[in-house]
């Protein structure tokens, strides 16, 4: 269907699960907004993401998806009417879940973009081809807005940062006496089994990283095991304060070089453009690495069965294979 842009007062994205996930949607958000401007844009997203995106000024409303509020048939029949109650003209499904496409399909919405497969074809009436081949998150995203009538301008990551977090954060590393784009932080955290490059190495790593001159900050979120870390690692170095979203971000702002698994500090140092290295195992990093940023780096060990994306395994030979000393040299290059 070819759309007709006078018809587009108001539009929705629906782009909910994975903090990681919403914020590479950016780029893809900022190019609808600038290709309608005078839409009203609003972005499905759920609660606990909310701050990812907040503060931005292309996106005019955050509609909030609540997992308690919006649990069960009934609720989520209710979020479906909140949506169709507001009258959007596109609706662009980022996600294409089974729940994001009834949602699309619900809206009312004239225009309803996504990609229509696994029996989703009834939900969209503006396809968008899935690429044939593995690509950066983003720019698969950007597709999809493309396919809606954007253009493609800026491609960059973003975040919006307020002037409380960037206080609360001057103030840790200043009790520290840290300075800014001194210190390495290093995430040895994940869910994910077959992400987990192991809190021995990493602790390894730290090591050799503070016997080289350098200074570490652990960071981590809630329920990590920063004590069993901290017993481990044998020189000294920094834990991070408990931070929200908006202080992570400001946080990893302020570091030379961030050390992670693949999770969402990877991609909040993509967004403050603060340099990083990326250890892999089952996932691949073509989709989630930028083939033209300077400030991106990762290492992952080849063998045969790589990328499985499982979140489980018996060998993990994946991230087995990975030595301290060759992370330690690929630091060294991204920080030189």
């Amino acid at each position: 269907m070819q759309i007709e842009k006078k018809e587009i007062k108001k539009i929705l994205v629906i782009r909910f699960k994975g903090l990681g996930d919403i914020l590479l949607s950016v780029p893809a958000i900022r190019a609808l907004k600038k290709s309608y401007p005078d839409s009203h844009l609003a972005v499905l997203v759920n609660k606990e993401a909310e701050a990812v995106l907040s503060g931005l000024e292309f996106i005019d409303e955050l509609v909030l998806f609540n997992r308690t509020k919006h649990k069960g048939a009934f609720g989520f029949l209710g979020l479906m009417f909140q949506l169709r109650k507001k009258k959007f003209d596109l609706v662009v499904d980022l996600i294409c879940y089974p729940k994001s496409a009834l949602l699309a399909y619900f809206s009312g919405a004239k225009y309803r973009a996504g990609t229509p497969s696994r029996g989703r074809r009834y939900a969209y009436n503006i396809n968008v081809a899935a690429p044939k081949n593995i690509i950066y998150a983003p720019e698969v995203h950007l597709l999809a807005v493309k396919s809606a009538g954007a253009e493609i301008a800026d491609r960059t990551l973003e975040i919006r940062i307020p002037r409380t977090a960037e206080v609360i954060i001057k103030s840790f590393l200043e009790r520290n006496g840290l300075k800014a784009g001194e210190a390495i932080g290093i995430n040895p955290f994940t869910n994910f089994k077959t992400r987990a490059w192991g809190l021995s190495k990493f602790a390894e790593l730290s090591d050799a990283l503070v016997e080289a001159g350098n200074k570490v900050i652990l960071l981590w979120g809630p329920g990590e095991d920063t004590a069993g870390f901290l017993r481990i690692a044998k020189k000294s170095l920094v834990l991070a304060p408990e931070t929200d979203i908006k202080q992570l971000a400001a946080l990893v702002a302020k570091l030379k070089l961030v050390v992670t698994t693949n999770t969402f500090t990877k991609h909040i140092a993509a967004a403050v453009q603060t340099p990083a290295l990326t250890i892999y195992g089952a996932t691949n990093p073509k989709a989630w690495e930028s083939e033209n940023s300077p400030n991106s780096g990762y290492i992952w060990a080849g063998v045969d069965c790589q990328p499985c994306e499982k979140n489980d395994c018996a060998d993990l030979k994946c991230l087995k294979n990975i030595t301290v000393k060759e992370v330690l040299e690929k630091t060294k290059s991204l920080i030189e």
